[in-house]
């Protein structure tokens, strides 16, 4: 878990230095469109049955194969996704569950 919160606090560091010089607008603009992409590559590379949810299994497998995370971090993260985004609690993701999770990503970086 510590090496994920590094991650994002480098990606933060990173993006916060490279937007400093942009509008508010324009920060929030690339943000939004950013978090359409992570959702849209989420759903392409994670969801491996392609029944339009995300299991457990496919969100860790995601992290590990796409985000190049290692067991121990993915299957946290993936713990964590399905804890904040199980909103029906059937142990697995849909599309708000999924939007509420990287929203709060997103809200963190």
């Amino acid at each position: 878990m510590k090496l994920f919160a590094i991650c994002v606090a480098v990606v933060w560091l990173t993006w916060f230095s490279a937007e400093s010089h942009l509008p508010l607008h324009q920060i929030l603009s690339r943000r939004s469109q950013d978090l359409a992409t992570e959702h849209a590559m989420m759903m392409e590379f994670g969801d491996s049955d392609h029944n339009g949810r995300l299991s457990g299994e496919e969100i860790q497998n995601f992290f590990m194969y796409f985000i190049n995370f290692d067991f121990d971090t993915a299957y946290s993260a993936a713990n964590r996704f399905l804890k904040d985004g199980d909103i029906d609690g059937d142990g697995s993701l849909d599309e708000r569950g999924r939007i509420m999770c990287l929203n709060t990503c997103s809200l963190i970086l």
